[in-house]
């Protein structure tokens, strides 16, 4: 009966053994159930964080792309603003030399109001003047009573007198006045 109770003993030992570990591969088993449940919680947070990652590359690279964008478009009107300048330039070069040009010319009409005196008619002589017709005004002009200058032009000496009758049928009437050289000599 000893053998009978070491066998049962070994039964029971072997029972509680087998037992202890299906109890234990139980645990393992709810131990890698819980750290596989973990792990995925842990790679879909990682996931998560990754695809939000990706969003916010993408939108930096998309603003980096328009930011790009607004810089060839500065560099276009830049480039355009330059050659603008540039035409701008060779135009103030032309003004410049148009106004050299003016100023050599007002220079010349100076130089010629010192050599001659623009005296300007009376308005009475001036509406008499101008119903004329061509003839009359060069018949007048041929025939012209110089002692009749100061009521009509109200000049203040009488000089000579040059008559102009232009091609637009106005006039001009000037007093030479002496020139510098005549003064010298």
């Amino acid at each position: 009966m000893e053998k009978e109770i070491a066998n049962l003993k070994r039964k029971n030992e072997n029972e509680i053994a087998n037992l202890k570990r299906e109890n234990d591969i139980a645990n393992l088993k709810r131990e890698n159930e819980n750290e596989i449940a973990n792990l995925k919680i842990k790679n879909e947070i990682e996931i998560a964080n990754l695809k939000r990652e990706i969003v916010n590359l993408k939108r930096e690279k998309e603003n980096e792309i328009e930011k790009n964008k607004k810089n060839v478009n500065l560099a276009k009107d830049l480039t355009e603003n330059e050659k603008k300048l540039e035409m701008l330039n060779i135009n103030m070069a032309a003004t410049d030399k148009k106004l050299l040009n003016l100023n050599l010319t007002i220079q010349i009409a100076k130089e010629k109001l010192e050599e001659f005196k623009i005296v300007l008619p009376s308005s009475e002589f001036k509406d008499n003047f101008t119903c004329m017709t061509l003839e009359e005004k060069k018949n007048f002009l041929v025939n012209y009573d110089f002692e009749n200058f100061d009521k009509d032009f109200k000049a203040g000496e009488n000089e000579p007198l040059n008559i102009i009758l232009t091609k637009d049928l106005k006039y001009i009437f000037v007093c030479k006045v002496q020139s510098r050289l005549e003064e010298k000599n």
